[in-house]
């Protein structure tokens, strides 16, 4: 199924053997391909299966050198989160497995999934949080959560209730985004 589309890739509801996640069950989880729609190749998807029409060469669309600039991006996007999400109490939205699909010729990584949707649809559907829930459920985790991406020289530019996820546990998840919003700070002359 697929959720959504953005500018390094299309994001789909997918199940992980229990095998790839050291589980005893299979779990849902979100599985992004990169495919950038600066770089649409015409593909177009069919009951989870990607059918392509060639509309000519890649390279005529985007030098080889931009598409390699876009999967660095796409990769570290994956990489970012990896690293946010094994910090003790920084809750943000993990990822794990990227890896290339010969048979689609692409690249994929895995995210963690969570059914409960994000803080606006919470908001939306149930109304104002009691204030006791909205400090130790969402606010303490999101402060954590960006104290500690300030604390390794990260600013998070687009905090707001629809990129924040409730995860199983009832707790808000920051989500962390592509470049544009999420960049890393370096230090002058460093």
């Amino acid at each position: 199924k697929c959720l959504g589309k953005g500018g390094f890739g299309i994001s789909y509801l997918a199940t992980q053997d229990s095998y790839w996640n050291f589980e005893e069950e299979p779990k849902t989880v979100v599985l992004k391909e990169f495919f950038s729609s600066g770089i649409e190749d015409g593909s177009e998807r069919f009951e989870g299966k990607r059918v392509a029409m060639a509309i000519g060469d890649i390279e005529s669309i985007r030098k080889e050198t931009d598409l390699h600039s876009f999967l660095v991006k796409f990769i570290d996007e994956a990489e970012t989160m990896a690293f946010f999400s094994k910090f003790p109490g920084c809750r943000v939205r993990g990822a794990s497995s990227v890896f290339k699909c010969d048979e689609t010729n692409t690249y994929y990584y895995v995210m963690d999934y969570y059914d409960n949707g994000t803080l606006e649809d919470a908001l939306s559907s149930n109304g104002p949080m009691p204030e006791d829930v909205l400090i130790e459920r969402v606010m303490k985790p999101v402060a954590i959560a960006l104290d500690t991406m300030h604390n390794n020289h990260w600013l998070h530019l687009d905090i707001k209730s629809e990129n924040i996820l409730i995860d199983d546990d009832g707790f808000a998840r920051a989500v962390l985004l592509g470049e544009q919003l999420l960049i890393e700070v370096v230090e002058a002359g460093g």
